[in-house]
């Protein structure tokens, strides 16, 4: 056998390897965590309630609402929406003047519902009234099924914009839906604050000032592999 007959089975063996490999790796499934910071979502748009009435309107459920980056989101509940204003309407731990959604005097959750998926949603939630509590949130996808539910617990009384800061945060643009409650409001309601979406994920900037190569002689073939934190190249 010629010397580029060899070199071509050892390539087509090469090829053929790598796609039986490939055809073999289980399906990467998005993973969802909770976040308890605006400043990890690296928030992309921000709903504020007060675009949608004045101080002290009732809002009649369903609500329609487009994001400034126009996601259309559609929030609907057992009970009334109020817009309130902390400092005036309200006195509880946003900042002063937040625009506020308070849902009245209901034992219900606040489902929102997203036009398009998106890839992070969260926003600031209280009870109606002062005192320990839970704020829970649960992400659906297109097909209805939970990615998620998760918690966060505060018996935190001052008025000092320490509301707690609920949200999620995935791997991919997969959230359809959330469902926000709080299982102590007892029938009287709770309020969130401006609602933080993440329409998609950015993609890392990658440089070739920030990788840091090593060179790898691979035994027995003529390949040079060049190995950076997250991937390998194989140069001829």
């Amino acid at each position: 056998m010629s010397m580029n007959n060899v070199i071509n089975t050892i390539l087509e063996n090469a090829a053929k390897t790598r796609e039986n490999s490939y055809g073999k790796l289980p399906a990467k499934i998005p993973t969802i965590k909770l976040v308890t910071n605006p400043s990890q979502l690296r928030t992309s748009d921000i709903v504020d309630w007060g675009t949608i009435g004045k101080e002290f309107d009732f809002i009649s459920s369903p609500l329609l609402v487009h994001s400034p980056n126009g996601v259309q989101l559609k929030l609907s509940s057992f009970g009334t929406f109020l817009r309130l204003n902390e400092g005036s309407g309200i006195k509880a731990n946003f900042s002063s003047g937040d625009k506020l959604l308070f849902l009245e005097f209901a034992d219900s959750a606040i489902t929102i519902d997203f036009s398009t998926p998106v890839s992070g949603v969260g926003t600031q939630i209280q009870r109606a009234f002062f005192g320990a509590f839970t704020g829970v949130l649960e992400a659906f996808d297109s097909s209805g099924k939970s990615l998620g539910k998760f918690s966060v617990y505060t018996n935190n009384n001052a008025n000092d914009d320490a509301a707690p800061f609920i949200g999620v945060l995935s791997q991919t643009a997969n959230i359809s839906r959330i469902t926000l409650y709080v299982p102590e409001n007892g029938g009287y309601g709770f309020t969130i604050n401006g609602l933080h979406i993440v329409s998609r994920l950015d993609k890392p900037t990658v440089t070739p000032s920030s990788l840091e190569f090593n060179r790898v002689k691979s035994a027995g073939t003529g390949l040079n592999i060049y190995k950076c934190s997250n991937n390998v190249y194989i140069a001829p």
